[in-house]
Parts: structure tokens; sequence; C-alpha cells
């Protein structure tokens, strides 16, 4: 399964499936009921657009079900 990503250094988004989901993996419900992942999701591969390793947490990543992805 491929994710979406965005490059932190230059704000364009990429997808890959070479990523781990690393720390935990924990989920929390939240006063609302909403579910929350915690975690962080670590690049296998230095990004494509910079050349830069990232490290992610699991709620700064893109929805790609949102109208703009």
């Amino acid at each position: 399964m491929k994710f979406i990503f965005s490059c932190p250094e230059r704000g364009t988004t990429f997808s890959t499936n070479a990523f781990s989901i690393m720390d935990g993996q924990r989920v929390l419900t939240d006063a609302a009921g909403r579910k929350i992942l915690k975690a962080t999701i670590v690049l296998h591969d230095p990004c494509p657009v910079c050349g830069k390793s990232h490290h992610y947490r699991a709620d700064e990543m893109i929805c790609p079900f949102t109208p703009n992805h």
C-alpha cells in the first residue's frame, strides 16, 4: 500500500510504499470519541524530492480522501 507524503523541505507531495510504522503504534481516543494513531512513519529510502531522510508523525499524514489529494 502506498502512502502520500509531503517533503518538508520543498512542500511537494509524493507517494511510496517504502516506509515503516514505528514508535509504539498506539491508538488513542480523544474526548470526542475520535481515534488517533500515535506512531512515527519512517521512509526506507531518501526523499525522492530533496534526497534527505524524513520521519513523520502519524497525525501529519496526508489523507487521500480529502478534496485536494
